[in-house]
């Protein structure tokens, strides 16, 4: 193992300002603006009412929890233990962010520093804290990333004879990973199998050493592993979901999409690196590509004595990042991978800058950390005055009642992320309504569960987990899509087909919510009886007429 380096007292400075920095989003915008928030705030007031008997009837009618031993929970525990405390889902909220945006760039700093690499490799973290995964609001995604980056320094700092604070470590980050998410559990496995399978230097011997002493030497690491390794055998049993049986896979437009070699590769970096508009590249893309092209340009000038698994375990988490489907069920596969190609990159030991490198990366950090906290900060307040219109027909709607969300364009002029998806879920918060679209639509991936599953049929009273289905008649997805299986329809009867049967499916609810509702859509609902009762911004709430079923 090469000796560790410290940061210069410049480099903690440094660190210490963009930390704190990325702490102002958080404290100073009303709604984080983030795509999946408003859902899982949601979920877990939903959540907290029922378990603490508050529930409106109509929730306690609509959903049930489903927390059993699984993944993608740790967000929602935590949230649920602070609430417990007293606190409220708003100031939890700020808080479960706060931690991860610290706990993320001091994890990116122990892993650099476990593996005998250059501190200040650990810089680039800071501004990457607002990634696109974070302001996606994939919550228990981003919350497995510090243990992640924990687990990875633990497994290149002592993993053949680790002593007993290094086993307990180890056990912990694992478990928590696991409870966070099961991709990153499942990918921080395979690392540790090339971290055994690779532990020598390549250069050297690495088939010279039989992979049956290989495994055996990490029996202390099986140790450490082992609970987590038993809860995730557990959860794979269906008698250990407390929920009944499993829901059928989410009925969406996008069930199952690969990636074209290309595509995958420009994505890989977009998709990292840009939230809203372009200019995020500016703050996000040059973070990236240092963390890609150091330990590149390391590994091409190789230091004697460090090992060089972590660039194995890259590669192969690349091979697998190309291999994968990018979206699976609804939810994303591969684009997970990308964050846990740069933390093998990062724990490279073999990286050694120069004094002058050091202070480029080092300004380099600052001006993009500062610069991603600014724009994001910008960027809040802007989607925050919409939200205010959004949020603004909760006043008008009757607590406890039944919403169903129309949300024509939940971008607004953002290209990646769409704020105003599930800000429905601030409905939620305040006024306890229930709606179809809450995460709760299959007991093995969330901790709530609709008690019956949500069908896509006009005579049911929850739709299928269609949330996306009226960008898609705008955008002509939803056309091209029927078009694949119909070619005699034309794209005009698609039209009018969907909305007919949103207008008819408000009906089985106490209010019909529209965000930017296209013109023939709000004539529809004027000629069906519907009542305007708050308008503001892009906002429409209605009310069916009378004498439909509620």
């Amino acid at each position: 193992m090469v000796a560790a380096m410290a940061l210069s007292r410049r480099e903690r400075v440094i660190f210490g300002v963009v930390l704190l920095a990325n702490l102002i989003p958080i404290w100073a915008l009303r709604y984080f603006p983030g795509q999946d928030t408003g859902n899982h705030l949601y979920v877990v007031e939903v959540l907290r009412s029922l378990l603490d008997g508050s529930a409106e009837p109509e929730l306690t009618r609509t959903f049930a929890p489903a927390l059993s031993v699984k993944s993608n929970l740790l967000f929602h525990l935590v949230m649920l233990g602070l609430c417990k405390l007293g606190l409220s889902v708003e100031l939890a909220h700020r808080l479960v962010l706060s931690a991860y945006a610290v706990a993320f760039p001091l994890a990116g700093l122990f892993c650099v520093r476990a593996s005998g690499g250059d501190p200040v490799l650990a810089l680039p973290f800071l501004p990457l804290v607002w990634s696109w995964f974070a302001v996606q609001g994939l919550y228990n995604y981003v919350l497995s990333l510090p243990p992640a980056l924990v687990w990875l320094g633990l497994l290149a700092r002592d993993w053949r004879r680790p002593r007993r604070t290094a086993v307990a470590a180890l056990g912990l980050v694992a478990v928590l990973v696991y409870a966070a998410h099961s991709g990153t559990f499942v990918a921080m496995l395979f690392v540790t199998a090339v971290r055994v399978l690779t532990d020598e230097n390549l250069d050297d011997d690495l088939f010279d050493r039989p992979v049956r002493l290989r495994v055996l030497s990490a029996r202390g690491l099986t140790f450490a592993l082992a609970p987590a390794l038993g809860l995730a055998a557990f959860g794979l049993v269906p008698a250990a979901w407390g929920s009944g049986a499993q829901g059928p896979p989410e009925v969406t437009l996008a069930g199952w999409e690969t990636y074209g070699v290309v595509e995958a590769a420009g994505s890989f970096f977009v998709e990292l690196a840009m939230r809203y508009h372009v200019p995020d590249l500016l703050w996000l893309g040059p973070p990236v590509l240092a963390l890609i092209a150091i330990p590149l340009a390391a590994w091409r000038e190789p230091t004697a004595g460090v090992r060089r698994w972590p660039l194995v375990a890259a590669g192969g988490l690349v091979v697998l990042y190309f291999a994968l489907p990018h979206i699976v069920w609804g939810s994303d596969a591969c684009p997970r991978l990308r964050p846990l190609v740069l933390f093998c990159l990062a724990a490279y030991a073999g990286v050694r800058l120069s004094a002058r490198a050091r202070q480029r990366l080092a300004t380099m950090a600052l001006i993009c950390g500062l610069g991603s906290a600014g724009a994001l900060l910008r960027d809040g307040v802007r989607i925050g005055r919409e939200l205010d219109d959004f949020a603004s027909g909760a006043a008008y709607v009757r607590s406890g009642s039944r919403v169903y969300p129309l949300v024509f364009d939940p971008r607004g002029d953002s290209l990646l992320i769409r704020p105003y998806l599930h800000a429905w879920g601030y409905y939620g918060l305040e006024r306890h309504v229930a709606t179809p679209f809450a995460f709760a639509w299959h007991p093995s991936r969330f901790p709530l569960r609709y008690r019956e599953l949500p069908l896509h049929a006009v005579a049911s009273p929850f739709p299928s987990d269609a949330e996306d289905e009226p960008y898609a008649l705008v955008q002509g997805r939803l056309c091209r899509a029927v078009d694949r299986f119909a070619a005699s329809v034309s794209c005009a009867q698609v039209r009018q087909e969907a909305e007919a049967r949103w207008a008819t499916l408000g009906r089985a609810y106490d209010y019909l919510l529209t965000w930017a509702a296209p013109g023939d859509f709000t004539a529809l609902l004027r000629a069906r009886g519907y009542r305007l009762v708050h308008a503001q911004g892009r906002l429409a709430l209605y009310q069916p007429p009378a004498g439909a079923p509620s």
